[in-house]
């Protein structure tokens, strides 16, 4: 008889503990907010391929939408988009060089970045040394 009521006494501590776990996970669930902290748009790096008048930009955080990508002051027209790769239309007036790229996806300073990428014309580059 001494054994079944330990039994019963540990079925009930049992008991309690669940339910005052569950109360506690409910109230803490009900109060806690969880949010995913904010990704900063970034450009790692940049592909100019004249040949198929495209730009290719590696980075991080670009988003579902795709963003607006801007060569200096001109909104570039984008073709494909993932979170971490943009395709872009580069028109072939866009004269080699050093050309300020800015891709923006909102309002804020992290929806936002620049790059210096450079436009070059395979074979218009500097001579090499012929020895």
């Amino acid at each position: 008889m001494r054994l079944s009521k330990r039994i019963v006494l540990i079925a009930l501590a049992f008991v309690f503990m669940g339910t005052a776990l569950a109360h506690a996970q409910k109230k803490l669930t009900n109060t806690l907010v969880i949010t995913r902290p904010s990704e900063h748009l970034v450009v790692l790096s940049t592909a100019v391929d004249r040949a198929n008048q495209t730009l290719t930009i590696q980075g991080l955080g670009f988003g579902a939408q795709p963003p607006q990508v801007w060569c200096e002051t001109y909104l570039m027209t984008v073709m494909s988009a993932t979170d971490s790769q943009l395709v872009v239309f580069l028109p072939g007036g866009v004269p080699d060089g050093t050309h300020l790229l800015t891709v923006v996806r909102g309002p804020s300073d992290k929806d936002r970045a620049s790059f210096h990428m450079t436009v070059g014309t395979p074979g218009q580059g500097p001579a090499g040394n012929a020895d």
